[in-house]
């Protein structure tokens, strides 16, 4: 807005300058696709006016034609230029470059959707990410700590920690030892990030725990709704960053 135009490499610097974080090429696309609304859904994209912000092309970025005549409008310029300043101001205000993983903040909070974004996937999965998701070698793990005791048999999964650096976990239901979803989570170079909320009470934003290592894997078996034994697969995780004594207290307590 300030310049109309940039250069990739010069934003690539700036941002590390500015906030010491590593900016990839992929994470480049990803803030181009989300700019220019192909990242959301149709009626998300229709809910932000359907336009794109911005074009871009192999080295630089600049302002699309109808947003700058949009930004034309002092008022409206006002109101936007607030939104990002707020928007800065809210992300440092507990930003610490030693806490940031993967462009995630330790213990912040994000939903489905923003974890799509920032781990740079080219559409808006939340709709089918469900518990978990390989994709792009990331895996996001999303874990209501706290189960409603209304919910079916077969998704009672228990997923807890065993100390502030082992978290236990199960995949879905009918997935055995041998799948290849299994096979892709074990991989070490698929990227684990454990996302978790206490209940359903707390909305549909998760704290990032952070980086997960994977050590072990047991088929097991969990009950049906109607008894019958479902395959399922058991993994122990190693917490790369151990998880805070009074976080740790908040999901146990």
């Amino acid at each position: 807005m300030q310049h109309t135009q940039i250069d990739v490499p010069a934003f690539i610097q700036y941002m590390q300058d500015k906030y010491q974080l590593a900016t990839s090429a992929a994470t480049i696309a990803s803030v181009v696709n989300v700019l220019t609304m192909q990242f959301f859904k149709t009626a998300d994209a229709h809910k932000y006016g359907s336009i794109s912000l911005v074009n871009a092309d192999a080295g630089s970025i600049c302002l699309s034609e109808k947003f700058s005549k949009l930004l034309a409008n002092k008022e409206f310029y006002s109101y936007v230029n607030d939104a990002l300043a707020y928007a800065e101001k809210r992300f440092l205000s507990d930003y610490k470059p030693t806490k940031f993983y993967h462009g995630f903040k330790l213990y912040g909070s994000y939903t489905r959707k923003d974890v799509c974004r920032i781990l740079n996937w080219a559409k808006d999965e939340s709709a089918v990410v469900y518990g978990y998701r390989v994709k792009y070698n990331t895996c996001p793990i999303f874990v209501t700590y706290k189960k409603d005791e209304n919910i079916s048999e077969s998704t009672k999964y228990d997923d807890r920690f065993a100390s502030p650096t082992i978290f236990n976990w199960q995949t879905r239901s009918r997935v055995n030892i041998e799948s290849p979803e299994v096979a892709a989570i074990e991989q070490p170079e698929t990227l684990k990030l454990l996302f978790i909320k206490k209940s359903d009470a707390e909305g549909s934003e998760f704290y990032f725990m952070g980086e997960m290592l994977h050590k072990q894997s047991i088929g097991t078996t969990i009950t049906g709704n109607k008894g019958e034994k479902l395959s399922i697969v058991q993994m122990f995780y190693e917490m790369k960053t151990p998880v805070e004594a009074k976080i740790y207290d908040y999901f146990e307590g």
